[in-house]
């Protein structure tokens, strides 16, 4: 009875038994991405209003990144199992109620709640659409596979441009009230609900469209060391976000609102920058010193902050220049660790739960463990009444640790996956003679 009936609702509905296009993927990717971060941007907006500190601030954004580093690798298997657009509808349907709440009742309180409550939902909604991305076909029927570097430059530049959006919103509703913030996120999240329905009753894995995907003797290195890069990369971007605009205050007054939506609009152009061209080009793949001189963008950026910080004269809108940078880093650590990840042709949304599990540690543990140290750093550097002035100064130096390490780990590992490459291309090359 039950397989008759998948019969027919795939021969008599084949709409709601096929993955939205990638480009319809690639459009509810930023809308959560926009959810996503609006939350965040609207919260610090009011906590520094409500003059939290360093410290708390990190506090409510490492509770949030424990929501989402605690549910993604069930939401891997989940999506696998159960469904990739029932997870994934599942996510949006918690965050919809999670920016409901904020936007009835708009408050600092309400705001943590809102952005702890919108990172669980994207936890369940990323690892079902990463799925829906590996089974899409590509936008014309009976193409062949769209290249693997390619769907998954799609796939970032979905969120990514999401989050992108999110932070110019902010900057264009500052001095709005933030209700009017959440209702648009509100919105959004309905429209993402309204595109999955229809697929609920896809089954949970579809034929797998390999196209470029396969096993390689490298990927047993490059696999976990890419994740690590992205976790410890990710413990300096969410450090960046959460705790810019706490650490211009002191520097800039009133208008640290404003310089920070901006420099996170650079920093996330940045990244936007690198899955376009890391989709378009796929010399960089099984070529690991590529996308390590591209992720020096971290550290040069981290640097800059530093010396901004230690430059009382330096105008305060280079700190954008040094977020393109550190974005262009974090884009390429980012592209290396989902492609690998899903590099093989089954279990993708699990594959993916995984890097997404390494970021949503990264996330977890920086805010909380970033805000700490640059309260303490910060009266090291200056003591007394200027330590508010050196937070700048004490972020720059945590962030600029953690691209070193992502930095000197590669450099460690890449001679011996290169040594794994040309030991395979000699093996084979007798086969193909």
């Amino acid at each position: 009875m039950v397989d008759s009936r998948l019969e027919g609702l795939l021969v008599g509905h084949d709409i709601v038994v096929k993955p939205p296009s990638i480009l319809v993927l690639q459009s509810l990717n930023a809308l959560v991405g926009f959810c996503l971060y609006l939350s965040v941007s609207l919260g610090t907006q009011m906590w520094n209003a409500d003059h939290w500190t360093a410290a708390r601030i990190g506090l409510v954004m490492t509770m949030a990144c424990l929501g989402y580093a605690g549910p993604v690798a069930v939401a891997g298997i989940m999506a696998d199992r159960w469904g990739r657009a029932k997870t994934s509808f599942l996510g949006m349907s918690i965050a919809l109620v999670a920016l409901s709440f904020a936007c009835a009742r708009p408050s600092s309180s309400s705001a943590a709640v809102a952005v702890i409550a919108t990172f669980v939902g994207s936890a369940f909604f990323f690892p079902g659409c990463a799925g829906l991305f590996s089974d899409a076909e590509g936008e014309r029927a009976g193409s062949a596979p769209m290249p693997l570097h390619t769907k998954v430059s799609r796939y970032n530049l979905g969120w990514s441009s999401g989050n992108f959006s999110a932070f110019i919103f902010a900057f264009m509703i500052a001095g709005i009230p933030p209700a009017y913030g959440y209702a648009v996120g509100v919105v959004a999240c309905l429209i993402v609900l309204a595109v999955l329905r229809p697929r609920l009753g896809m089954p949970a894995t579809m034929p797998a469209q390999q196209g470029d995907r396969g096993s390689h003797p490298a990927l047993g290195i490059l696999i976990p060391m890419c994740r690590v890069v992205v976790l410890v990369a990710s413990m300096m971007g969410m450090a960046f976000i959460a705790l810019l605009e706490r650490s211009l205050t002191a520097r800039v007054g009133g208008s640290a609102h404003t310089l920070t939506c901006v420099a996170l609009g650079c920093y996330a152009a940045g990244y936007i920058s690198m899955f376009v061209l890391l989709g378009s080009w796929g010399g960089w793949t099984f070529r690991p010193w590529r996308p390590w001189l591209l992720q020096l963008g971290m550290l040069v950026g981290s640097a800059g902050v530093v010396v901004i910080g230690f430059t009382p004269s330096a105008p305060a809108i280079w700190i954008a220049a040094c977020a393109a940078v550190m974005g262009i880093g974090y884009g390429a650590a980012y592209t290396g660790s989902i492609y690998y990840s899903m590099r093989l042709p089954d279990g993708a949304a699990r594959a993916a739960s995984f890097h997404e599990a390494c970021l949503g540690i990264g996330n977890t543990i920086s805010p909380l463990l970033a805000g700490l140290l640059i309260d303490a750093l910060s009266v090291r550097l200056a003591p007394g009444a200027d330590a508010a002035a050196a937070q700048l100064a004490a972020l720059g130096v945590y962030c600029a640790s953690c691209a070193l390490a992502a930095l000197l780990l590669q450099a460690v590992l890449i001679p011996r996956v290169m040594a794994l490459g040309r030991s395979s291309t000699a093996v084979a090359a007798p086969a193909t003679a």
